[in-house]
């Protein structure tokens, strides 16, 4: 009997850690009211189902009148990315929020063919220096990707950035 219940809350584990990774989880325990919804609702985009976990960086008590940062690592099936969320509560509107997201990884191709595989119907913003380059999501003008050159064109780092601004 003791070695089923072992067994049942070894097997239960992964879910429970995987439950506690949520910005939900976040939000509630840091009390975070003015950026809640926006927080949720950008994490949701953009985790979706993936595996994760979150770790609120810069978020306290006093978070709905500051900048909050949440760090955290995303699992892709051929890769793992950093994200970070950042909120902040604005003074031009009453209860606004201003949220982002910025999520780097790296893929083992050079630059040129990570654009024609994965951002070919992005368009071409500008250059931020000789290795790096920015395009713009043809469906979403506040979404931006930054592709640079790494270790001899051998390796691409990605940045994907977006912004909301409520």
């Amino acid at each position: 009997m003791i070695r089923g219940i072992i067994l049942l809350l070894l097997l239960l584990q992964p879910i429970l850690a995987w439950s506690d990774t949520s910005m939900n989880i976040i939000v509630e325990k840091y009390h975070l009211k003015q950026c809640a919804n926006e927080l949720i609702t950008i994490a949701d985009q953009v985790i979706g189902s993936k595996k994760h976990r979150l770790h609120p960086v810069f978020a306290t008590e006093k978070s709905n009148h500051r900048l909050v940062t949440i760090s955290g690592v995303l699992s892709y099936r051929d890769r793992q990315s950093h994200i970070v969320f950042s909120a902040s509560p604005t003074t031009e509107q009453l209860n606004g929020c201003d949220v982002s997201y910025n999520e780097s990884f790296v893929i083992a191709s050079p630059c040129i063919l990570v654009r024609e595989e994965v951002f070919k119907k992005w368009p071409y913003k500008g250059r931020l220096n000789d290795d790096t380059q920015v395009f713009v999501n043809k469906k979403d003008n506040k979404k931006l990707a930054y592709l640079t050159n790494a270790s001899d064109n051998a390796y691409c780092l990605v940045s994907i950035k977006k912004s909301v601004f409520n």
